[in-house]
């Protein structure tokens, strides 16, 4: 009614959240829901009667197995002097779109992550392949007894450890 106060709930209702048509009526949504949610439907109420027609909400309420997200079509009733004495509200559980929804957006997430991992790979390994291939040009300028041999050896050997550690990972990369 106009001070939020059931006047009839259905049997579907009665079943999600274990309440009997008798114990609903004249009860508010604060009396059987958290405040916050008992809040946001009012507010969803009040919205209702002042605009004076149907409006669509996305709402969420608690179910035995968590929340579940709903579709709620709410609308003035009308007496027949024109005037509206209550709001009636239909609501569609859409949880499960909602849950493939996200699982849909992480997997895409995922999968931007893995892109951008492998172009970075790719791009590290180019220039692993270039640092490999100084190498080499220094290595022809310098003896194995010269001082600086081992070093430029140890950074070629490190920068091939490095080409692989990346091949490595863009072949699990593949696999998954």
């Amino acid at each position: 009614d106009m001070e939020g106060r059931y006047l009839l709930i259905n049997s579907i209702y009665e079943k999600l959240f274990h309440i009997k048509r008798d114990a609903i009526l004249g009860k508010t949504d604060h009396d059987i829901f958290p405040e916050n949610l008992a809040d946001a439907f009012h507010a969803n109420d009040l919205k209702v009667l002042e605009a004076g027609k149907p409006i669509e909400f996305e709402e969420v309420a608690p179910h035995d197995d968590g929340p579940h997200t709903y579709i709620s079509v709410k609308f003035p009733l009308i007496d027949s002097e024109g005037n509206p004495y209550a709001v009636c509200g239909i609501s569609t559980d859409i949880t499960e779109r909602t849950r493939m929804e996200a699982d849909r957006l992480k997997m895409q997430k995922l999968e931007s992550i893995g892109v951008l991992a492998g172009g970075i790979a790719h791009d590290f390994n180019n220039l692993l392949t270039a640092m490999i291939g100084f190498c080499d040009l220094l290595l022809l300028r310098h003896s194995p007894g010269d001082p600086s041999f081992g070093d430029i050896m140890q950074i070629k050997q490190n920068a091939s450890r490095a080409a692989n550690l990346v091949r490595q990972l863009q072949i699990g990369r593949a696999h998954v």
